[in-house]
């Protein structure tokens, strides 16, 4: 098996600059929302096709829905992806289910308090979406031209959640 990239996705591209712009007009909220909402509609579904009975991702899923929903804390939230280890490293040589727990138990959780992990969530989602739908022989374009397509879904689906003029926009500091 060849190496794999384990994001997908391209910070110069125009399309992700669109994104970053958006999100700057958005409360942490709306992005919190957003980025889980998105993790459980879109990655959540391969995680559980590829480990049926492992209940962690659906788990941490819905505990960041508490958090956005004020019954639980941060650090409730935090305290619960430390209980569940370094997810990822677990499956070191599985690049489908590699990116699926970098999405839900890295980034999502991350997007929860920190809008510039909502990046990081779009190019995991990227990988893991191409390589569960292409499988991982594929020629790097075919993966680019599906991380395109789920860059448009994001942004589509934070368009569809934004606030037109929000008061009170998260104040993003972008590092990448």
């Amino acid at each position: 098996m060849r190496k794999l990239r384990k994001m997908l996705g391209d910070i110069d591209d125009a399309s992700v600059d669109e994104l970053m712009r958006l999100i700057e007009t958005q409360s942490m909220a709306t992005i919190r929302g957003w980025c889980v909402g998105f993790a459980e509609s879109r990655v959540l579904p391969i995680w559980e096709k590829r480990r049926p009975g492992d209940e962690r991702a659906r788990t941490l899923i819905s505990l960041c829905h508490s958090l956005s929903d004020g019954a639980i804390k941060l650090p409730q939230l935090k305290q619960y992806k430390r209980e569940c280890g370094g997810v990822a490293h677990e499956f070191d040589g599985d690049p489908v289910l590699q990116a699926v727990a970098r999405v839900i138990f890295d980034t999502t959780v991350q997007s929860c308090y920190a809008p510039t992990g909502s990046l990081g969530l779009l190019w995991y989602a990227a990988a893991a979406i191409a390589y569960d739908r292409m499988g991982l022989d594929a020629d790097n374009e075919s993966y680019d031209k599906v991380a395109a397509e789920v860059c448009a879904d994001y942004t589509a689906a934070l368009r569809a959640v934004a606030v037109e003029n929000e008061p009170h926009p998260a104040k993003v500091k972008w590092v990448c």
